[in-house]
């Protein structure tokens, strides 16, 4: 009975995805570069196919999957597939560390200048990308294990695993986008100090203009040493976006530059 009943799982899954392809078309035919015909994505990656579903990344790096798992246990299907989508928005940093058209005209402008090819120009974007398919071909893979296996606990320990690699790339562009604009305001400032202390000669005289300049200037640089040395304190979250994390490194910087001004102003 129970290879009756296989057999005839088999027929309507078959039916079943020829009812989403094309007349003579079978899921083993497909490959990378070709556009799936269930839903209109070009397969970027290719994860697994069988003769009744496929699971693919498409051009944009979105996990896909199509065809006939209806063996597959209903429960497990719906935690799996809610996990997936879970854990592509927490991924979607990931784009944001492509680089933008206008800054990718930007950089080609100044590589102009240093002879430079458009591949070191784009390298960051690629990287991005990189890690984009990365993360979205490990949250693929479980649930290419659940339609595959049938396995809750198979899919659940790669999907567990892609969790700690995004959580871990999350805390690495964190830093990135706090440290970089934090580091580069910090470091005018000391340059503005030495210039100024340089072209001065001497210190200035408390209680003077020059000192609350000086010590504007320290402050900004101040406001950087205070934030590495509590930096493990700090909780690092990409998923609020690049934009956000600037704007936290120029307000710490910009109150750590009133503040020095404050200070040289009370003594």
């Amino acid at each position: 009975m129970e290879t009756e009943d296989r057999i005839a799982y088999e027929a309507a899954s078959l039916a079943a995805v020829e009812g989403e392809l094309p007349p003579g078309k079978r899921m083993m035919d497909f490959l990378e570069g070709d556009t799936y015909d269930g839903i209109g994505r070009r397969i970027e990656e290719l994860i697994l196919k069988t003769d009744h579903f496929i699971v693919f990344l498409d051009e944009f790096g979105s996990v896909q999957w199509g065809g006939a798992f209806g063996d597959v246990d209903a429960d497990s299907y719906d935690q799996v597939s809610n996990r997936v989508a879970e854990l592509e928005i927490r991924s979607f940093f990931l784009r944001h560390g492509k680089m933008s058209r206008r800054m990718g005209s930007v950089s080609r402008w100044i590589g102009s200048f240093r002879k430079s090819t458009d591949q070191e120009t784009t390298r960051l974007g690629r990287e991005s990308e990189k890690s984009l398919f990365a993360a979205r071909r490990l949250i693929a893979e479980g649930m290419a294990r659940l339609l595959s296996t049938n396995s809750l606990p198979a899919a659940t320990g790669i999907l567990d695993t892609a969790e700690k690699w995004i959580s871990q790339r999350s805390i690495e562009y964190s830093r990135r986008w706090l440290l970089v604009p934090f580091g580069l305001l910090s470091a005018t400032c000391l340059v503005a100090f030495f210039i100024l202390m340089a072209r001065w000669g001497s210190p200035p005289e408390p209680a003077s203009p020059q000192m609350w300049l000086l010590g504007a200037l320290l402050g900004g640089v101040g406001a950087l040493v205070s934030y590495v040395s509590f930096n493990r304190q700090i909780p690092f979250d990409a998923t609020a976006g690049r934009f956000l994390h600037n704007l936290e490194a120029l307000l710490r910087w910009f109150v750590g530059v009133v503040s020095g001004f404050t200070v040289q102003l009370l003594i």
